[in-house]
């Protein structure tokens, strides 16, 4: 694979009523503060106010916005930085839809903007996730890791992901 594709990463249904009731309740949270504060300080009443808004901000920049394959990497597009998974050692690649199901969250961030960090099934035991969409999970399995991804294109970032870690062999 010379030229690297994108896949974009689709919000589902779980992450957007997340997301949008998060930030709406964040919003509320803040100007609740600012409205009913104690006006003697201004200052830490303003700081406080904004602490919810900035746990928005700060959480987006670790959304999943879509997913770079090359010749020997996966990169995860975030908000203005990738993060780089290295496709040696790759064993398998499937497409699973609901591959999360009664997943334990360990550390991270469950369904903001995204369902990121460190995960525990029954299935795949522990594993890294950077999903948006729940039914469109692919499953990456490396001999030291498992990787769970959500593309728009399921099917064919499987084909990509293995054609790219071929050209390496």
């Amino acid at each position: 694979m010379d030229q690297p594709l994108f896949f974009k990463a689709p919000w589902g249904a779980a992450v957007m009523v997340i997301t949008v009731s998060t930030c709406i309740l964040m919003i509320a949270v803040s100007m609740m503060l600012a409205w009913i504060g104690d006006r003697q300080n201004f200052v830490l009443l303003y700081l406080v106010a904004l602490i919810p808004v900035l746990i928005v901000l700060i959480t987006s920049f670790y959304s999943v916005r879509g997913y770079l394959v090359t010749n020997n990497r996966l990169q995860v597009a975030r908000l203005g930085w990738f993060t780089t998974i290295p496709l040696n050692n790759l064993e398998t690649v499937v497409y699973e839809p609901k591959a999360m199901a009664k997943s334990l969250r360990l550390f991270g961030d469950g369904g903001l903007f995204a369902f990121t960090g460190r995960f525990r099934n029954q299935a795949l035991g522990n594993y890294r996730a950077y999903v948006t969409h729940l039914n469109k999970t692919v499953v990456l399995i490396f001999t030291d890791k498992t990787v769970v991804v959500s593309p728009q294109r399921p099917e064919e970032f499987v084909r990509m992901v293995t054609r790219a870690v071929a050209k390496q062999l």
